[in-house]
C-alpha cells in the first residue's frame, strides 16, 4: 500500500510510533492505533465492498486491534 498523498503516514511507521510512544507513557499511541484501523477499514472497504465479507474482516480487525492495544498499554506501564 504505502503512503499515499492523501494519508503520506505508512502503516509501518504508525506501528513503530505506537510501541515509541506506549514505552514512553504517552497515551497519544491510541491515536496512532485509531489511525491504523481506519486504514485498514478504508481499505477493506474499497477492496471488498459492503457485504459480509467486510463485516467479517471488521469484526477480525476489532479483535486484533483490542489485542494490540492491551499490549500497548503494557509496554506503557
Amino acid at each position: 500500500m504505502g503512503s499515499h498523498p492523501a494519508s503520506p503516514v505508512k502503516t509501518t511507521d504508525l506501528l513503530i510510533n505506537m510501541v515509541k510512544k506506549a514505552a514512553d507513557q504517552d497515551m497519544a499511541f491510541m491515536l496512532d492505533l485509531e489511525a491504523v484501523r481506519g486504514k485498514h477499514i478504508k481499505t477493506a472497504q474499497e477492496l471488498l465492498g459492503a457485504g459480509p465479507e467486510l463485516n467479517k474482516f471488521v469484526s477480525k480487525l476489532s479483535e486484533d486491534m483490542s489485542n494490540l492495544k492491551a499490549m500497548l498499554q503494557a509496554i506503557s506501564i
